[in-house]
């Protein structure tokens, strides 16, 4: 799995009946983040002014992953690069989240990642829009490095 690439995976594509993308400008990566919702939007305006962030990308890899034995096909939301750490990051609004159907999804991906070295996490609107939103983030990304190199799980 190539965790450097600049070019997407897949077309971002309107979900749900939605009839829009949101394009959000980017300085760090000198370009345009495609985004399929206004939670992915936010996440990638959060990346942008995160001091710790030093790129990111959309729609990095194309995933194949096992869940209840069979193989499924997993588009991360994003790649970001923390100083010269890749973390692949999913958005998920956390009423999803809390649900059966995805914490299995989640948790299949989340061993999935670990088998192979790699950083994963999650994100929601409840550190994506809260008020100090850009600290909270730093903390989850310093706290997902930092359980990595205790438990050599990564």
């Amino acid at each position: 799995m190539t965790v450097e690439q600049r070019k997407r995976a897949r077309k971002v594509i309107n979900r749900g009946g939605r009839n829009y993308r949101i394009l959000v400008p980017s300085a760090k990566n000198d370009t345009m983040i495609h985004c399929e919702s206004q939670l992915e939007a936010a996440a990638a305006n959060l990346f942008e002014k995160s001091k710790i962030v030093v790129r990111y990308s959309e729609q990095p890899i194309v995933v194949q992953y096992e869940l209840n034995q069979q193989i499924r096909e997993y588009y991360p939301d994003f790649l970001i690069w923390v100083e010269d750490t890749p973390i692949y990051v999913e958005i998920k609004p956390e009423k999803q989240i809390k649900t059966l159907p995805i914490k299995e999804k989640l948790y299949a991906l989340k061993k999935h990642f670990i088998d192979r070295q790699v950083h994963f996490m999650v994100l929601s609107e409840v550190t994506i829009k809260a008020k100090n939103a850009e600290q909270l983030f730093a903390l989850k990304a310093d706290l997902l490095l930092m359980e990595a190199d205790n438990n050599d799980a990564f």
